[in-house]
Order: C-alpha cells, then sequence, then structure tokens
C-alpha cells in the first residue's frame, strides 16, 4: 500500500546513512532502503502516475536531492554519491530530525529553494497534509485536481449554454 511508503523526507536519514562507509549507486540505495523496510514486491513496484518510475524510487532519489542541495552530499559520478564533511556530522548526529526545515539552516540550500522559485518551491516542498509527498507526487495530484476543476466548469458551461451554442 502506498501510504506504508516513508515520504521522501522520512528517507532523508536512511539515505544519509546508506553512504556512511562509502560513496553509493542511487539504484542500489532504493534495493537497500526497500529490503530494510522490508517493502512487499507489490509496494516496491508502485507506480508514480505517470508510469515510469516506482514511488519508492523517486522519494529515495528526492531525498537524495535535497541532502545533495544541502551540501550534505554530492555526486561523484553519474548515479553515485557519497557524504561531504557536512553530511558526515550529521550522520553522526542521531539528535538531529533530517527534514526540509533542518536543510534551510543551510546556505546552499536557501539558494536553492530561492532559485526554484518561492510560489513554486512552497507549492512543492510543503505539502498541505502530513504526509509531504515528492515534488513529482504533487505535480501529478495538482494537475488531476486542476483537471477535475477544468472538467467541472466546462460541463457546467455546457449545462448553462443555450441551445444555439450546442449547434454550432
Amino acid at each position: 500500500m502506498l501510504s506504508d511508503i516513508p515520504t521522501y523526507q522520512q528517507l532523508m536519514r536512511p539515505v544519509l546513512e546508506a553512504a556512511k562507509q562509502t560513496p553509493r549507486k542511487i539504484s542500489d540505495v532504493v534495493e537497500e532502503i526497500s529490503d530494510n523496510l522490508r517493502l512487499s514486491e507489490e509496494q516496491r513496484n508502485i507506480l508514480l502516475p505517470s508510469g515510469k518510475q516506482t514511488v519508492i524510487a523517486n522519494r529515495v532519489h528526492w531525498a537524495r536531492s535535497y541532502l545533495k542541495q544541502a551540501g550534505l552530499v554530492k555526486n561523484t559520478q553519474r548515479g553515485w554519491f557519497e557524504l561531504t564533511s557536512i553530511g558526515r556530522k550529521v550522520v553522526e548526529d542521531h539528535t538531529v530530525k533530517l527534514n526540509t526545515r533542518y536543510l534551510e539552516q543551510f546556505e546552499e540550500f536557501q539558494e536553492f529553494r530561492q532559485r526554484s522559485g518561492k510560489a513554486v518551491e512552497s507549492l512543492l516542498v510543503e505539502a498541505p497534509s502530513d504526509r509531504p509527498e515528492t515534488p513529482d507526487e504533487q505535480i501529478e495530484v495538482a494537475f488531476g485536481r486542476w483537471n477535475k476543476t477544468l472538467s467541472s466548469d466546462l460541463l457546467q458551461a455546457t449545462q448553462n449554454a443555450s441551445p444555439v451554442f450546442l449547434k454550432t
């Protein structure tokens, strides 16, 4: 079930921990985290509405991306990452609640949010529910809401239109 898959914010610490000893390949980290969470095959295979990526992979990738934007990890080559010196300090401090609010203290993350645009970033990062989704998931949900509203408005306009409107 989708609700059993941790959010990208809940996956930040496991992603950081995964690279504690050595640089890691992100696809291996997705598998390792899935194993550690004891996700069923069904849960591992749940796709985003786009059908192009699994939810767990998407959330792990977003967790790593946010950690990178804050300067806690860096890419070493395509698909690989390792901890920075700051990341090493954070991974050792188990009192740190790792989430976007925590990442705000890092100048690199603040710059990332400014580059992303305040309106878009607030929509994507701060989900209205207590289970924030990844930006991809939020876009899909927002698009679904927009599509539903547009359909409803179109139906309403059609129902309210005169018969002459429908003939043309």
